[in-house]
């Protein structure tokens, strides 16, 4: 479904990009407060459903050969401030 619509609106190929930083295999961590962790609801592999979902959507159709994985460290209830803590 995402493909699709990623298609039709022609994102797809705008997301290709020459010299693409992230290099097959690579880990992709956001860490953040609650808009990061966008209703995961404690799951640990969940990616929610903000940002962190439509960036990982984004360039998992873009670039499909590379294997990225994607992680969100997003805490709910925590501000940003506190990730010094």
């Amino acid at each position: 479904m995402a493909e699709y619509n990623l298609r039709c609106h022609g994102i797809k190929e705008r997301l290709k990009m020459d010299g693409f930083l992230i290099r097959n295999g690579e880990r992709v961590v956001f860490i953040g407060d609650s808009i990061t962790d966008a209703g995961r609801d404690g799951d640990p592999n969940g990616l929610g459903y903000g940002y962190v979902s439509i960036i990982a959507t984004l360039v998992t159709v873009a670039y499909p050969d590379r294997k990225i994985q994607f992680i969100n460290k997003g805490i709910s209830g925590n501000r940003i401030v506190e990730l010094r803590e």
